[in-house]
């Protein structure tokens, strides 16, 4: 049944530039991320209200990766099976963060986390990199959850700004169903940004970033976090 899924999840990211895993999050393990996060983002605004909003009310902390305290969400074989198997058995956990949201940000333009390697020869490769979000509430329109473009991983050239996405052909925007306790995995080349927050409460969600073993150096850990990690999991990271 887990291959299956592996197999689905890998051709989604690859036609699509993006999956989502319903699920994958116990009750348990949510409320640890759900406490664990609110702790980190308060620190955050904290640190950033006294110069005024970054990016216009889009928050990041800094990466949590160093003495991150759940590594039963790094231990996940489902999604440690999806991400090795578009980035290789040798791939590098790179940075953990979390983006937030307080209601009624600003509209965050589509763009493209990774540079075209070859831009002018327009050669198209498989994902370098992939960042997998687990939201801390249910991820939709009236939230202002990840707006993706499909297909766009490797799409060459500028993306949209905010007036050319309304007038954008060829091409769809949406704003996937993400709920609590699920992931989206995204090809971090296709055309994403967050939406409107129109809810009353803070729309959160922690950011796991894998890439290729040649594309980044591995993210430095805590022995304390490294020997928590199932073993075919260390070799994500470095201490």
């Amino acid at each position: 049944m887990e291959t299956a899924i592996v197999q689905k999840s890998q051709e989604e990211i690859i036609t699509e530039g993006f999956t989502i895993l319903e699920d994958v999050i116990d009750d348990t393990l949510f409320a640890k991320m759900k406490h664990l996060g609110e702790m980190y983002m308060q620190r955050t605004y904290q640190r950033y209200n006294a110069s005024g909003n970054l990016l216009y009310n889009l928050f990041r902390t800094e990466s949590l990766l160093y003495d991150f305290l759940l590594p039963e969400v790094i231990n996940n074989d489902l999604i440690h099976n999806v991400v090795t198997s578009l980035l290789g058995k040798k791939c590098h956990l790179k940075e953990t963060l979390i983006f937030f949201s307080y209601p009624n940000n600003d509209k965050q333009a589509l763009h493209s986390d990774v540079y075209d390697y070859f831009p002018e020869q327009e050669i198209e490769l498989p994902a370098t990199v992939v960042a997998v979000q687990f939201p801390m509430s249910d991820f939709n329109v009236f939230s202002g959850g990840t707006r993706i473009v499909p297909r766009t991983q490797n799409v060459f050239g500028a993306q949209p700004d905010l007036e050319e996405e309304e007038k954008l052909e060829g091409y769809e925007v949406i704003t996937p169903q993400v709920n609590k306790k699920s992931c989206l995995i995204r090809d971090c080349r296709a055309w994403h940004g967050a939406g409107v927050n129109q809810s009353e409460e803070v729309r959160a969600m922690y950011t796991f970033v894998y890439t290729r073993n040649w594309c980044s150096s591995k993210g430095k850990v805590s022995k304390d976090l490294y020997f928590n990690l199932d073993r075919d999991k260390r070799h994500l990271v470095t201490v």
